[in-house]
């Protein structure tokens, strides 16, 4: 059937083979393919938000650590001198 939307096919892989009889088994033989992407794309984008706040979360926790040591505020400069020295090893 024509159309001017865009077409995918999948081949169902070992993998792919698998989750899918796993849901036609619980859904008694129904496969709503359309379900399944949109479900599956809504769980990669919820992946890719986490990965995005935790670099982020990274991100500030180095400006952080990069303005207390400029600072010296609450740093414990002998420590830091030992670990550059010595490396993150324990005696």
């Amino acid at each position: 059937m024509p159309t001017s939307r865009k077409r995918h096919s999948i081949t169902e892989t070992d993998d792919v083979s698998d989750v899918l009889d796993r849901v036609r088994l619980a859904t008694g033989g129904r496969l709503d393919l359309p379900e399944l992407v949109k479900l599956g794309g809504e769980a990669k984008l919820r992946q890719l938000e986490e990965a995005t706040a935790d670099d982020e979360r990274r991100r500030e926790l180095r400006r952080q650590f990069g303005e207390q040591t400029l600072s010296g505020e609450g740093i414990d400069l002998d420590a830091l001198l030992y670990v550059r020295d010595h490396g993150w090893t324990s005696d």
